[in-house]
């Protein structure tokens, strides 16, 4: 019992609950913020993956007289026999071909930065119509978040052979849909929507100039392409 003449200090149930209406709303603002900020960390991270596999590149290139690895995407390597045009022409090689990834060990101070941190598995290949709801990431998969140009390895090109560095990408985000503000692309869009998924559908890409670049499926397929010809010296 308070005595008399003094005050009683506390919140009443009507100042408490402002208190708690104040607190909700400064949650309900902060939480998009440091969502927004949590997946720009990934993304970063993940971009700079892709630039120390360029730097490891660059030191393959160095201990083999300019020419590229002779490795293959490891999701080519997985799912070859579903792949047409001039690959399927090398299926028998590609089976043989290491990873990109193993012919790279040994330049990368850590396996890990062929994890992205934004890898949630690929919603599409080319062989699985009925992906898993729970499905694995690419790096638990195949062993990269990442892929690499398999021709560069077949053809045993040369970087001193590239005329447009800035046009041929070596390595970039795998097939999964993690950037951008597009809807994934599943293997319902593709078939249901045709071309107008693929807008949606961005991967980083990382060229032979070492350059990293967004793009979305339709550009990538303007560089992703298995002929190269126009893109390198005679």
């Amino acid at each position: 019992m308070a005595r008399p003449g003094k005050e009683v200090n506390g919140m009443t149930l009507i100042e408490l609950l402002a208190v708690i209406g104040i607190i909700a709303v400064l949650a309900g603002i902060s939480m998009p913020i440091i969502s927004s900020m949590t997946k720009q960390s990934k993304i970063t991270a993940c971009g700079q993956n892709l630039r120390q596999i360029g730097a490891a590149t660059s030191l393959y290139l160095a201990d083999n007289q300019d020419t590229y690895m002779w490795a293959a995407d490891p999701v080519e390597i997985k799912f070859i026999d579903s792949w047409n045009g001039e690959l399927s022409r090398f299926a028998d090689v590609i089976r043989q071909m290491p990873t990109f990834r193993d012919a790279l060990f040994q330049y990368v101070k850590s396996p890990n930065i062929f994890s992205c941190p934004l890898d949630n598995g690929s919603a599409w290949y080319p062989t699985l119509e009925n992906p898993p709801a729970n499905r694995p990431s690419d790096f638990a998969a195949v062993g990269s978040s990442y892929c690499y140009n398999t021709i560069l390895g077949i053809r045993s090109y040369r970087l001193s052979t590239v005329s447009q560095p800035s046009q041929v990408f070596v390595s970039a985000d795998s097939f999964g849909h993690w950037h951008g503000n597009g809807r994934e692309l599943t293997v319902e869009r593709f078939y249901s929507e045709g071309s107008a998924a693929s807008e949606s559908f961005s991967r980083n890409v990382l060229f032979a100039d070492l350059h990293l670049r967004a793009m979305d499926e339709n550009q990538f397929k303007t560089v992703g392409s298995s002929s190269f010809d126009p893109f390198y010296k005679d």
